[in-house]
């Protein structure tokens, strides 16, 4: 799910609530990456009643993809044509992905009005073509680990570990977040230090045009192609498959990078989890290891920590990860601690 591995999504649960006394958490309740329709999935919302009013929304429903973004601005000027004021209404959905479901916080997204939606970068042009041919190579990678996960026979061979080492730093350089520090690395090789807190929206709104140089930059021959071949897992680091019994978090930023990049983490299931890790964090040469309950917390604590447009989970998110949501986007006045940021360094 982390991958973008994402195929035959369709929007379901699709509701317009009122504003009033409606709550949602701000930074977290809109999905912005694509969202592939399956064919007729979304036949019963084509049209849906308010106030004896018909809104139809069967042309961006019927599209071979679609987005949030798109979907809530389709909704938007569908509220107006009726003679509505869209900023008194509330978007609340669902995404399905095979069994799992993706949905809107329980009060629903402004249509207008949310600050979350529609800042996402537009189309990251460098690594589309890329991924794409990475994702070919990786999904078999994924799927043969997902199934053998169970098997003595099961075994990743070097090769493939670089392949997935090359995929997760991908991953990261789609997002904003990734592009900015990787510009900031490149460009200030000496005096760069690692960040002690994760960049947020703010941040990523002042570096829109140290994104714009890191794509131009990377739309040239072969650069991004190079960067990548050069990415090779360190003798240092060991791979590890990693189980968990509770369920694991995801979001825009699905790599989990700590203790300076020694710790590389990617979830790929609700339950399994690719890891990098360097020998003075864990020196075990298993393949597969199991996450413990306060590993699993510190994962899930640690995306929630590095996203910036959402959070998704395969449940319903604990009392104590809505808690920790909230803090996170709505908090001003709350810090991300210890073990996560030591903020006396």
């Amino acid at each position: 799910m982390a991958l973008g591995i994402l195929s035959k999504l369709a929007m379901a649960g699709i509701v317009l609530t009122s504003v009033t006394g409606a709550a949602t958490l701000g930074g977290v309740s809109s999905i912005a990456h694509e969202v592939h329709a399956e064919e007729n999935a979304n036949q019963e919302h084509f049209e849906k009643t308010l106030e004896g009013k018909v809104l139809n929304f069967k042309d961006v429903l019927s599209k071979n993809t679609i987005s949030i973004k798109d979907f809530s601005k389709a909704v938007e000027n569908e509220l107006k044509n009726k003679g509505f004021d869209p900023s008194e209404y509330k978007l609340k959905f669902k995404v399905k992905v095979g069994h799992s479901v993706y949905q809107s916080s329980d009060g629903g997204n402004l249509i207008v009005g949310n600050e979350h939606i529609g800042t996402a970068t537009a189309e990251f042009n460098p690594t589309k073509h890329k991924l794409g041919v990475y994702e070919s190579e990786i999904e078999k990678i994924i799927d043969y680990i997902i199934k053998n996960i169970t098997s003595k026979d099961l075994d990743v061979s070097v090769n493939m570990q670089n392949k997935i080492f090359q995929y997760i730093h991908l991953q990261y350089l789609r997002t904003d977040a990734g592009r900015i520090n990787f510009m900031n690395l490149i460009e200030n090789p000496f005096t760069y230090k690692p960040r002690k807190k994760p960049i947020d929206l703010d941040e990523i709104q002042k570096h829109k045009n140290t994104i714009i140089k890191f794509n131009e930059i990377f739309k040239q021959g072969n650069n991004l192609e190079n960067l990548l071949k050069r990415m090779k897992k360190p003798s240092n680091m060991n791979f590890h498959i990693a189980i968990s019994e509770d369920n694991l978090l995801t979001s825009d930023n699905p790599v989990i990078a700590t203790d300076n990049w020694n710790q590389i983490m990617l979830p790929i299931t609700p339950n399994i989890l690719i890891e990098f890790q360097e020998d003075k964090i864990n020196s075990s040469n298993d393949l597969r290891v199991i996450l413990k309950k306060n590993k699993t917390r510190y994962v899930n604590e640690a995306t929630i920590n590095t996203a910036n447009y959402f959070i998704i989970s395969n449940k319903e998110f604990t009392r104590y990860q809505y808690k920790y949501i909230d803090n996170r986007f709505n908090n001003k006045n709350w810090e991300i601690g210890y073990p996560h940021v030591n903020l006396k360094n």
